[in-house]
């Protein structure tokens, strides 16, 4: 498999008025380990817009990065309201998961542990399922990819009739559906925990 799509600064960036000097190859914007720009202290960039201007660790272009920066700048939008100085952010890579067709996948977790095919395919849908915002998307996900992946089991083996694959599925979704309602309402008659 040949993957031939590349990344380009969005055209946003690239309409800043920013000096050459301050962008990174690619137009990756310079910040600041508080993800600032030097010269616009008011403006925060995190993601693939942004490099770090006194760590050159390159930073993977991806969501989990991201996140991670974006919660950093939350924090320190928070502190700076008050009044207190901005934090550096932190950036931990959890590894990679790469989706290499239909059922397969490759992952490598925290650049020691690899799996790949269709355990790496699973393990790449539940952390997925994990990041996503909220019940409503975590039930439309797992909806969707139960109906998937039965339709896929059925409809290449002995059950050739489109009825009957889609009877299988139903009764798959319903009952992952009915799963994940007895868990959520089991976890939400749990006592709230306190962190001190």
């Amino acid at each position: 498999m040949v993957w031939t799509t590349g990344t380009t600064t969005h055209p946003l960036i690239q309409s800043l008025p920013i000096p050459p000097s301050h962008c990174k190859k690619g137009g990756r914007l310079l910040v600041t380990p508080t993800l600032r720009l030097p010269h616009f202290p008011e403006v925060f960039a995190a993601g693939d817009c942004a490099a770090d201007l006194q760590n050159p660790q390159i930073l993977p272009p991806n969501a989990q990065v991201a996140y991670q920066q974006g919660e950093a700048i939350a924090g320190n939008l928070l502190a700076i309201s008050q009044g207190k100085p901005p934090t550096s952010a932190e950036v931990h890579l959890r590894g990679s998961l790469l989706k290499l067709g239909l059922g397969v996948a490759r992952a490598n977790l925290f650049e020691n542990f690899v799996v790949t095919g269709k355990a790496a395919h699973l393990m790449r849908l539940g952390i997925y399922l994990t990041l996503l915002p909220n019940l409503a998307h975590h039930l439309e996900a797992t909806t969707q990819w139960l109906n998937n992946e039965s339709f896929n089991l059925f409809s290449n083996s002995a059950c050739e009739q489109k009825q009957c694959c889609r009877w299988v599925g139903g009764i798959g979704v319903v009952v992952a559906l009915l799963g994940m309602g007895w868990w959520f309402a089991r976890r939400a008659n749990r006592p709230a925990q306190t962190i001190s």
